[in-house]
């Protein structure tokens, strides 16, 4: 691990900071899962450097999250680190913190914060706690979202009667989902009206309601797809893994790249994307199996044998 955290700090000197996260990511989860042959200094100056190359990416609020992790560790051991090292730490928290409040982080260095590999629950509540007051990005009223809904989930629905290998889905929260149909009467059963089927002023027509609704339910905020990320696993690549035993419908729904990007381009959040594989589990020939949505990605788990 020592040659490892030496390579990273070779990609560090030529900038390519990706490649030195990544080799510290892998000492810092070898280390969480208990591997006795990481140095417990080599894990600190991994946290630290890791936390150093964030800042340098503007990822400020991973960097604050590890420094966090790393001062909770040093007092959790009881380890007597010298005064110099913790002058660097709370000078690069205080600088990170700083640069936060003020700039936030950029959009690339939030494409790679899912590099993140540990994070504790009190970590978790103080990032909360950090987060800046929620903005709306467009303001469509609820009918008009309602309306645009209905033909987009049609066009969806037709898709997924046939689903192709490699086609990108989105997962999102059933209970995000739900509280914004509350919001704006959307049922996925209804059908957008066409011009024939709209009824001329003389007729009865039925009162919509969905304004009245909304003033009385308030509007769902970011889609941040809290309660089906699972926060504890270490994360060493871009995916986001979710947590053990949800359900389709019950937990969360799955919509394709439209109805994401329509939602997203309203409320923001986070995307977890998936893409349709080839199921071979039933051991079918290639040719006849059953094409998927990999909800629940394979956890990779690297360990060294002595």
């Amino acid at each position: 691990y020592l040659a490892i955290y030496l390579l990273s700090e070779c990609y560090n000197m030529l900038e390519d900071y990706k490649a030195a996260r990544y080799h510290l990511s892998s000492i810092i989860k070898s280390y969480n899962l208990g591997d006795k042959s990481v140095d417990r200094e080599i894990y600190m100056e991994s946290l630290y450097k890791h936390a150093r190359i964030d800042i340098l990416c503007k990822n400020y609020s991973n960097s604050i999250m590890l420094l966090d992790t790393l001062r909770s560790f040093i007092a959790k051991k009881k380890i007597d680190v010298e005064e110099e090292f913790e002058k660097k730490i709370k000078e690069a928290k205080d600088y990170a913190e700083k640069n936060y409040e003020k700039y936030g982080d950029t959009k690339k260095a939030k494409s790679t914060s899912k590099n993140v590999p540990y994070e504790t629950e009190a970590i978790q509540k103080k990032r909360s706690l950090r987060a800046k007051p929620y903005q709306r990005l467009k303001n469509i009223p609820a009918n008009k979202q309602k309306e645009d809904m209905q033909k987009l989930w049609q066009e969806m629905m037709e898709t997924k009667m046939e689903i192709q290998e490699g086609s990108k889905w989105y997962i999102i929260s059933a209970s995000w989902f739900n509280h914004w149909k509350e919001w704006t009467g959307f049922k996925e059963t209804e059908e957008p009206e066409t011009k024939s089927e709209q009824k001329s002023p003389t007729e009865d027509v039925e009162v919509d309601d969905s304004n009245t609704k909304s003033a009385t339910i308030e509007e769902p905020g970011s889609i941040d797809n809290q309660d089906l990320i699972e926060c504890n696993e270490i994360m060493l690549f871009k995916e986001i893994n979710l947590k053990d035993g949800l359900n389709e419908e019950e937990d969360y729904i799955i919509v394709n790249p439209e109805i994401w990007r329509y939602l997203y381009s309203i409320y923001d959040g986070i995307p977890i994307l998936r893409k349709a594989i080839k199921n071979f589990d039933k051991k079918e020939d290639i040719d006849i199996a059953e094409t998927i949505i990999e909800v629940n990605m394979v956890k990779l788990y690297i360990f060294e044998v002595p």
